[in-house]
């Protein structure tokens, strides 16, 4: 997730790591590829009041509240990220992938469980 004000920037550093788009589901989603590893971006309008929202290709929305953001931590570096919670909530209403499945273990370690 990113702002979408960035869309560009953002394609092009990926670019750079010999990364390429390999789907597009605008204006809520695309991924891209380096062959090895997968990303899967989802640029959002970032709000006054802290919150964002997702428009989704077939015309929808996800609003993001305020206290649904958090800080985590990759390679000992503070990085701005969803919070667990919210990560749950978007990983229901769908038949998970292996890959959800691996993400939704390691969210009910975070949350205590669910």
């Amino acid at each position: 997730m990113f702002d979408r004000d960035l869309e560009s920037a953002v394609i092009e550093l990926l670019a750079s790591h010999g990364y390429s788009e390999t789907i597009d589901w605008r204006p809520g989603r695309f991924v891209m590829s380096d062959g090895t590893r997968e990303l899967d971006l989802h640029p959002l309008e970032l709000m006054p009041d802290c919150s964002a929202v997702l428009h989704t290709h077939d015309g929808g929305r996800f609003d993001y509240p305020p206290d649904g953001f958090a800080t985590g931590t990759i390679d000992g570096r503070s990085v701005p990220c969803l919070s667990a919670s919210l990560q749950w909530t978007f990983h229901q209403g769908y038949e998970p992938a292996a890959k959800d499945l691996h993400d939704l273990e390691l969210l009910e370690g975070l949350l205590g469980g669910r």
